[in-house]
């Protein structure tokens, strides 16, 4: 008897496919990856697709910033004190790689950003005369008046990341 394949095996298969893709120095684009066509796509219905491109770009993406490791990933959320969802995604070690998931999705270059055991995340800030366009635009989403010049201001008082083990 055959089992069914069902749509979170396709999805794990894909995230895979994406690892693969990466590694094998593919381009981020899951329609032209012919395995994930022929292996997770095929016989899908219109909109069925979307979670099993999405897991193929969350490989690719874990994969290229050296976060895919063969183990269960944490699920990691990023949410602004606001409440808006800053980041969500799967990783495997929280400690050594939200720092660069920090820096990668918030737009922080890593100099900036470090990991304190008394005070969690932290991100330096001595002068805003050195940061780019796009620091300065989290600064601004972050509630950080960038006029007045700071020491260091603490991530954590302005997230709230919570880690969970679960599935991707």
């Amino acid at each position: 008897m055959m089992k069914k394949i069902t749509k979170n095996i396709l999805v794990d298969v894909a995230y895979s496919l994406g690892v693969k893709a990466q590694k094998n120095g593919k381009t981020r684009v899951p329609a032209l990856d012919k395995d994930l066509g022929e292996n997770c796509l095929k016989g899908t219905e219109i909109g069925e697709g979307i979670p099993i491109l999405k897991a193929w770009t969350r490989g690719w993406d874990d994969a290229n910033l050296g976060l895919h490791v063969e183990q269960e990933p944490f699920t990691i959320q990023v949410i602004h004190e606001n409440g808006n969802t800053l980041f969500e995604g799967a990783h495997y070690d929280a400690k050594d790689h939200i720092e660069k998931m920090l820096c990668a999705e918030l737009g922080f270059a890593p100099e900036l950003v470090e990991y304190c055991e008394t005070e969690g995340f932290v991100l330096h800030v001595y002068s805003y005369d050195g940061l780019n366009e796009v620091e300065m635009k989290k600064l601004d989403e972050l509630g950080i008046d960038h006029n007045k010049k700071e020491t260091t201001r603490v991530i954590k008082a302005l997230l709230h990341i919570t880690f969970a083990y679960g599935q991707k």
